[in-house]
């Protein structure tokens, strides 16, 4: 019980911590296209208007203080880097309501609080070199985003990802989220999104602190597993992970624990329907489950919890209900 309710206070921390943009600030625009007035890189931030915006989502980057919502009109946007920007409250880039504007990948790094919200995304994101306090959520993603390295708090909410071509070169580039590195990412929450047609891992994670809830997995499988072998979620080395609620149909396999020490994880309230390969696969470098009210149907195999005899044997209780 003690453990339990220190897994909760966790997950409620988690959920705090990478929690929306918090102060109101002003609303600024960019409008590279001019659709609704000639824009201006010009022009400082007191003086953009609807009317009056921005080109550039770089402008909005160096300019926008912190607490403000940038709003993006429709139109091609080229790939945006934040590096070295750091804000108090988050900068929010939004989509104009009824628009769709597109961006060739986003990449974060030595920056904290930027969120990115509504946007069809085409290309790889990347969060590295210390990058804290980053949000997607409400995108449409066509590429992989990894989290690299000494990078924290990072929300990933309400985004569509779909159909990601396979990087046969570098298939971790086909991951929908991968988080790794060293020293290993942390604080990471990953819920309400939709999973969908993915050639490699949905995710991928070697982090702590993680919370995985109410997502859908849909058709997570790889052309050659020669190539890449494709999971709902592979860890290798997660510590603190809540996996809740989340539902998947029809993939290659579920939740992989794959010969790396891990520890305190609640698995519990999750779907998993029709995969190919094991639903559950978890080793004896597992300590401390908790694996509670879950539907395992119409696998080709059973849950497989496995044993190999180089490691010794688990010091730690299991729940299994």
């Amino acid at each position: 019980a003690r453990r339990l309710a220190g897994v909760l206070v966790f997950a409620l921390g988690v959920l705090s911590a990478c929690g929306g943009a918090a102060m109101a600030g002003p609303t600024l625009y960019v409008d590279k296209d001019s659709v609704g007035g000639g824009c201006s890189d010009g022009r400082p931030a007191a003086q953009v208007t609807a009317t009056a915006p921005w080109c550039s989502l770089e402008r909005a980057r160096d300019a926008a203080p912190a607490g403000s919502t940038v709003l993006v009109r429709r139109g091609d946007y080229p790939g945006l880097v934040v590096d070295g920007e750091t804000r108090a409250e988050f900068v929010t880039f939004k989509a104009q309501a009824g628009e769709v504007p597109a961006i060739a990948g986003i990449e974060v790094r030595r920056s904290s609080r930027f969120r990115f919200e509504g946007f069809r995304i085409t290309d790889n994101n990347l969060i590295h070199d210390s990058a804290q306090h980053v949000q997607f959520v409400g995108n449409e993603i066509r590429d992989g985003t990894r989290a690299v390295g000494n990078v924290g708090e990072i929300l990933f909410e309400r985004n569509h990802v779909h159909d990601v071509a396979l990087n046969t070169g570098n298939p971790a580039a086909s991951v929908g989220l991968w988080a790794g590195g060293e020293p290993a990412p942390n604080g990471i929450v990953v819920r309400h999104n939709r999973f969908l047609r993915l050639p490699n891992d949905a995710l991928f994670l070697s982090a702590s602190n993680l919370l995985v809830e109410n997502n859908e997995f849909l058709n997570i499988q790889s052309p050659d597993n020669d190539i890449a072998h494709a999971d709902v979620l592979q860890c290798m080395g997660c510590n603190n992970l809540v996996y809740r609620g989340n539902y998947a149909r029809d993939n290659d396999s579920g939740l992989l624990n794959s010969v790396a020490d891990s520890e305190n994880w609640v698995i519990e309230n999750n779907m998993f329907l029709r995969s190919d390969s094991w639903p559950l696969q978890l080793d004896n470098e597992n300590r401390d489950l908790i694996l509670r009210n879950n539907t395992f149907w119409d696998s080709g195999v059973g849950v497989l919890f496995r044993w190999d005899p180089a490691f010794t044997a688990n010091p730690s209780g299991f729940v299994i209900a």
